[in-house]
């Protein structure tokens, strides 16, 4: 049936004259911020440098993204903040919501900000919770499967130069940290008997969740030529490794 509203065709003009759709040929790369992180950060339970309890929902919240978003070659977090990797599946599949940028933007911020807040309620006991937590998301893309590589490795490197100011700012003040290098500070760590290297990956680098093939036991009654397993991927999450980033994505 013909739609016989005179605004109608007006204002999804107007929609469309702002819709931008992605080019399919080229790697999405999906950038998730949490609002506000700094006053969210300072609630009780959230322990200073590195929150175990808070690194554990941002990790389940990227792992989540990862298993959910279509397309997704791999995760990344650091501090406050998820990247996305993605591709086509094949030459003839679609790209993850037809590439359509307001699309992406929006439901990649709802998923992240739901995942994170059922996580969070789950976890946090209620008389130390306060506001729930808001994501926003910017979407680009790269030219290349390297030069998404070569992104998630400057937020890699960003994290590694963080990390050195946040533990050496619990040993030492602000005046005495003006200026130093990050090597500089790794040494003072090291004289005040802190061994920065061995401090978990995942605070000083950050966290990748990649795909792996894991033997999966199949019944019976469905096993051919006496197979008992399969293999299927699973997303698992590991400390940042360089190596492992480009294996993930170069194939």
């Amino acid at each position: 049936m013909k739609n016989l509203d005179p605004n109608s065709e007006k204002f999804k003009n107007y929609e469309k004259e702002t819709e931008t759709t992605l080019e399919p040929e080229k790697p999405i790369i999906v950038r998730l911020d949490g609002k506000a992180f700094h006053t969210f950060t300072k609630q009780s339970w959230c322990e200073s440098p590195f929150s175990d309890i808070l690194v554990g929902l941002f990790e389940d919240t990227m792992k989540y993204l990862c298993e959910n978003v279509q397309g997704c070659r791999l995760g990344y977090h650091q501090s406050d903040e998820i990247t996305l990797v993605l591709t086509k599946n094949s030459v003839d599949s679609e790209s993850f919501l037809g590439g359509r940028l307001q699309k992406i933007v929006s439901v990649v911020a709802s998923m992240a900000t739901m995942r994170f807040n059922t996580l969070y309620y789950e976890r946090v006991p209620s008389d130390l919770r306060r506001l729930p937590a808001v994501f926003d998301t910017r979407v680009f893309q790269v030219p290349n499967i390297e030069e998404a590589v070569a992104c998630v490795k400057w937020r890699a490197d960003d994290a590694s130069k963080n990390s050195k100011h946040m533990f050496a700012r619990t040993m030492f003040s602000h005046r005495q940290l003006q200026g130093k290098s990050g090597r500089e500070l790794v040494e003072m760590m090291a004289q005040q008997g802190f061994d920065y290297t061995q401090a978990p990956v995942r605070y000083r680098c950050g966290s990748l969740c990649i795909q792996r093939l894991v033997p999966v036991r199949i019944p019976a009654e469905y096993a051919k030529n006496g197979r008992q397993t399969v293999e299927r991927k699973k997303w698992f999450v590991v400390g940042y490794d360089y190596n492992t980033l480009v294996a993930a994505l170069v194939r």
